[in-house]
């Protein structure tokens, strides 16, 4: 009876620890080779949008006579949305994605605010702008950055999140995300408010041409909740706060920063145009990017602890279980 059972329990021991083995090895495989075939989901879109990205910011920064039934505010707006897209959020969308194909959650965090800020001007590129020969391009910039942000944040992985995020300074954040809303949210509605009252037109539209103006929707609509739900999430320590929470930072700056490049063409385009708004938006970069870097500086590397490490590959080792003494 008592070999009998040490031989049971032996065989019992090497095939649950063989199959644990064999689990390790196989991820240790796919980290080895990258990510695999569902891993690789997110990254289809983005590497097409990249391309997209760059060659509309190209031909819409040194082609921009297609825009000339617009007026020279607008064209000179635009051209300088084409230039920041082009030298800021490419080479970041690029590099994260880099990144985070070596296991980098502060790369992904990065790639989301990337994703947002293309996506947030692919809707000023299509509703901003009269009909002109790149409207298939522009509307290409729109769907393949609405779709990589679904695919990406369909692939992330909360609990990784979560863990990671234990070292963010969560009230500072918080409190900055709450005075950029506030901050905007103020901004547009003194803008806002009087035309409303008056059934006018907003004093901003005078010179540019609109009819409306898709920032205010773009920000009411989503930034602004974002920014607020956000900020409630991270406050609480819940998942989807440090995703959102990093992903609006770092689409705040740069968002700011190409705010200022946009003013500053506009001026050029038309010398009526205010240089007022962009030292603040350069100031407001700056700031962003000092609590971009706190935040993912306090989200911690993940890789397997190297205890756990000893432990699992220690899996695959000869067993040599003693008998089970019969009683």
């Amino acid at each position: 009876m008592e070999i009998w059972l040490g031989r049971k329990a032996e065989k019992e021991m090497e095939l649950w620890f063989g199959r644990r083995a064999r689990t390790y090895r196989a991820q240790s495989s796919v980290t080895e080779r990258g990510p695999s075939r569902v891993e690789r989901l997110p990254y289809c879109p983005s590497v097409a949008l990249a391309v997209v990205a760059a060659v509309t910011a190209a031909v819409s920064f040194f082609f921009w006579g297609v825009f000339d039934r617009n007026t020279p505010m607008t064209v000179g707006n635009m051209r300088g949305t084409a230039l920041a897209m082009l030298v800021i959020a490419v080479p970041i969308l690029v590099g994260s994605m880099i990144l985070a194909s070596h296991g980098s959650l502060r790369a992904r965090l990065v790639w989301l605010g990337a994703l947002a800020y293309i996506a947030y001007n692919a809707v000023m590129f299509c509703f901003a702008l009269q009909f002109d020969s790149f409207f298939l391009l522009f509307v290409a910039l729109l769907a393949l950055s609405f779709w990589a942000l679904v695919a990406l944040l369909s692939r992330f992985d909360l609990a990784a999140a979560s863990a990671a995020g234990a070292g963010v300074p969560v009230r500072t954040v918080v409190v900055y995300m709450l005075a950029c809303l506030v901050l905007f949210a103020v901004m547009w509605l003194r803008d806002i408010i009087p035309a409303t009252i008056g059934n006018v037109l907003p004093d901003s539209f005078q010179g540019t041409g609109l009819t409306q103006n898709p920032i205010y929707v773009l920000d009411f609509a989503f930034t602004f909740p974002l920014l607020a739900i956000g900020a409630a999430w991270l406050w609480q320590r819940r998942p989807w706060g440090y995703v959102i929470g990093g992903m609006m930072l770092v689409m705040l700056t740069i968002e700011t920063a190409g705010i200022a490049i946009d003013q500053a063409f506009g001026h050029i385009h038309d010398p009526a145009q205010s240089l007022g708004a962009v030292p603040i938006m350069l100031v407001l970069t700056a700031i962003g990017l000092v609590f971009s870097l706190l935040f993912l500086r306090g989200v911690r590397s993940s890789p397997v602890p190297s205890i756990a490490r000893a432990s699992v590959a220690g899996l695959a080792a000869p067993l040599n279980p003693q008998p089970v003494r019969g009683k």
